[in-house]
């Protein structure tokens, strides 16, 4: 009898993590229009992708914007986190954090592109880069930053023998 009952379990597991909607949002106040498929988190605004094949992906904001998937609610065409003067919009995944004062989230080309005080940490190689304005392809790992004006790109990297073990 206990086999049954933890196979059971275990069936029962397995079958509620296949079913986790690939974006979850929580805030302070939500809003949605079934008519224009937006959404709209107001106040500690967390978006949490949950991807199997990238881990999970956590975007923090003041506020969100969400243009939905007219096709599957839970999927997302963009996503537009912004902050206050005093906060940053915050996004990490388990290989990249990055800080911006805001980041749009594109689901069809699976990137996002922050501006503002950009910080882009690679948490593997442990590199930090810094901008005006970041692009990072979240299937690939690869990202860039680009500073205007006068404004400089700042890049500190850990290679060959001298980069930090983890």
């Amino acid at each position: 009898m206990q086999k049954n009952v933890l196979l059971f379990l275990l069936l029962n597991a397995v079958a509620i993590a296949k079913n986790v909607p690939p974006l979850t949002v929580t805030a302070d106040e939500m809003t949605y229009n079934d008519k224009t498929k937006i959404s709209t988190a107001v106040g500690n605004a967390i978006a949490t992708f949950h991807n199997a094949e990238e881990g999970t992906q956590i975007l923090t904001a003041d506020s969100m914007t969400a243009h939905h998937n007219a096709d599957d609610i839970n999927g997302v065409d963009t996503l537009q986190a912004t902050s206050t003067q005093h906060n940053h919009v915050l996004f990490q995944s388990p290989t990249l954090t990055v800080t911006a004062t805001t980041c749009r989230y594109d689901g069809k080309a699976q990137n996002i592109i922050c501006t503002g005080c950009v910080k882009v940490t690679d948490l593997k190689k442990k590199d930090t880069v810094t901008g005006d304005k970041a692009e990072i392809n979240i299937q690939t790992k690869v990202y860039g930053v680009e500073s205007f004006g006068e404004h400089i790109s700042e890049a500190i990297l850990h290679t060959g023998s001298a980069a930090p073990k983890t």
